[in-house]
Parts: structure tokens; sequence; C-alpha cells
């Protein structure tokens, strides 16, 4: 994995242990620097034996989206301390941004997101915020 696509806070797993889930707390272009999600082991891992996550219905709902029958899942998020200004929603791995009124004004967004760290930089960018497991 490239540690330009990833940033501080963001979810992986490393090849070596793949049902351990890690939190990204140091870049370089050589190790990427994790800790499990427990806070009891760190350390640093190169680059090319951390995996990416895929996105599953299972993450999703631990991040908070509800799943709509018939759509997909859907978060509502703030711009900037606003209150529900639109919704995310991802519908067969890509996304939608919708504004509150009404998801006949939404806007398609062509952008699949496969994996975890990319919903994760998708929502701190869109609300400042970070997804956090509920």
């Amino acid at each position: 994995m490239k540690a330009s696509e990833l940033r501080i806070g963001n979810l992986v797993k490393d090849q070596s242990d793949k049902n351990r889930v890690w939190s990204v707390v140091g870049i370089s272009n050589i190790t990427i620097d994790v800790r499990d999600l427990g806070g009891t082991s760190e350390h640093p891992q190169l680059c090319e034996f951390i995996q990416a996550i895929p996105l599953t219905e299972e993450w999703l709902l631990k991040f908070g989206f509800k799943n709509v029958e018939g759509w997909g899942f859907e978060i509502p998020i703030t711009e900037h301390g606003g209150d529900g200004a639109c919704v995310i929603a991802l519908y067969h791995g890509q996304y939608y941004i919708i504004p509150a009124d009404g998801p006949t004004i939404g806007h398609w967004i062509n952008a699949p997101i496969q994996y975890i760290h990319q919903l994760q930089n998708l929502y701190l960018a869109l609300t400042g915020e970070e997804l956090e497991i509920k």
C-alpha cells in the first residue's frame, strides 16, 4: 500500500494478521506506524505489508450508517457545525452526496469507495470530523 493514500487515524490491517485492525499513528515513505485498536501494541510496519480493509456492510454499520431498504447505506453529515446539511449515501460501492431537503436534488459523484480508509478520508474532507466507530 502507498503511504500517500493514508493519513493518521486511518484503519488498516497487515498481511501477517488479517483479522487484526490497526490505526495509523505515523507515516513515512517506507514505514507506517500502527497501533491496535485496544491501544496495547504499537509498531512500525513496512508499507508493502500494510493492506487496506475492504468496505463491507458490517463496517458501515459500525460507523453508524443506516441500512435504507432498496437504496443502500446512509449517514447524515454536517458541514462545519451545521445540522444535517446533507447525507452521504453509498450504493454498490459508489456514493451520492444528497442535500438534506431531498434526494431528487442530489448530485451523483462517480468515485467508487472500496476501502475503509477511503471512506474515512472522504468523511473528514466533507465534515472536518473523524468518522468513528460507534
